[in-house]
């Protein structure tokens, strides 16, 4: 058994009919893709800086199917949620299960990498859908894609190949082992040591979830 959480801090002003939406249309929606069975949402009690903050979670019987819904179902039902909500609310999600089940938070996020992964599916793809090629490059190389979240989306466009480089060997057999169109396309090392012209003979883009203490270095790379 799987569960999967949702933690939201909505602002205080919207908070009331946020709820009653969630309760009357979103969480009834999330029900009716068949990958769960059964759900609760309750009211954090904890002290908060502002707005309300409530737990909503998801019970499903294993790993796949959650994957089958973040996949398949999810991206779809966050958008939803992000446009009729956008500027009200902060998310974040995790799973709790089995110790003996596969984890689908495998990867450690390391302070002295400057990482910190990007869990939020809305975000992830509205990043990915505001990638805009320039005319004649068909290549796009994903900086430190850490578990993926990006990656999924970029592999979803088949109008340019994605590649990506990773320092984390922590991340590398993750990201091999759930994107296995990344096989050939992922480099092991760090960017800021790549030379760049002997990995591609044609332009590109570069894209990342990129450490902020590392920002200004990948300016003057690129």
């Amino acid at each position: 058994m799987i569960i999967y959480n949702v933690t939201v801090n909505i602002d205080e002003d919207v908070a009331v009919e946020w709820l009653q939406w969630m309760k009357e249309v979103h969480i009834p929606e999330v029900m009716q893709t068949g990958m769960f069975t059964d759900q609760r949402i309750c009211r954090v009690l904890a002290e908060e800086a502002g707005g309300f903050t409530y737990a909503i979670q998801y019970t499903c019987k294993d790993m796949e199917t959650y994957e089958k819904y973040r996949d398949d179902f999810a991206p779809a039902l966050q958008q939803e949620t992000a446009k009729k909500y956008g500027g009200k609310f902060v998310a974040f999600q995790n799973l709790v299960g089995s110790s003996r089940m596969r984890p689908y938070q495998g990867v450690r996020a390391k302070k002295f990498l400057g990482q910190h992964f990007l869990n939020d599916e809305a975000v992830a793809r509205s990043i990915v859908d505001a990638l805009i090629l320039p005319d004649g490059i068909d290549q796009v190389l994903e900086i430190g894609p850490g578990m993926g979240v990006l990656t999924k989306y970029l592999l979803q466009h088949e109008e340019y190949k994605t590649f990506a480089i990773e320092l984390d060997r922590e991340s590398v057999p993750y990201l091999l082992e759930h994107f296995p169109a990344l096989k050939g396309r992922l480099m092991e090392g760090d960017f800021l040591q790549l030379n760049l012209d002997e990995l591609f003979e044609d332009r590109f883009v570069v894209i990342g979830n990129f450490p902020i203490i590392f920002l200004h270095k990948f300016y003057f790379v690129c």
